[in-house]
């Protein structure tokens, strides 16, 4: 499959090159010359999901990051009593998404490493 002008394609046997010139079985250099771009396919993600309190605990743990994880809930009364009265977190609750980059920061990771953490341990 390909990405060409935005949208995926099979791959074509058959393409027109810039200067006018028309190629036939073309290698992976005409074909990016021609603007024939690689796709891969990504999982999809959902936009939203649950994650369980007892297995990102665990995770963090696991991680070495329990305590820092126990240090950004004591320095923040509201999300401590959220995540004390939740029996699961949602991915787009505003709180967590407000965490997100403390705990990141804190456990030296980038947000995007810290998001797979939590996608890791959805209910």
């Amino acid at each position: 499959m390909r990405l060409y002008d935005g949208n995926v394609v099979a791959d074509p046997t058959l393409i027109t090159m810039p200067d006018g010139t028309v190629i036939s079985n073309p290698k992976e250099e005409h074909l990016l010359a021609a603007g024939y771009l690689p796709y891969i396919a990504s999982p999809e993600t959902p936009s939203t999901f649950s994650i369980s309190k007892l297995k990102l605990v665990r995770k963090l743990r696991e991680l070495g990051l329990e305590v820092i994880f126990d240090a950004a809930l004591a320095a923040n009364p509201v999300w401590q009593k959220d995540f004390t009265l939740s029996s699961t977190l949602e991915s787009d609750d505003p709180i967590l998404i407000a965490a997100l980059p403390v705990l990141a920061t804190a456990a030296d990771m980038t947000e995007a490493a810290a998001f797979e953490l939590l996608y890791s341990v959805r209910a």
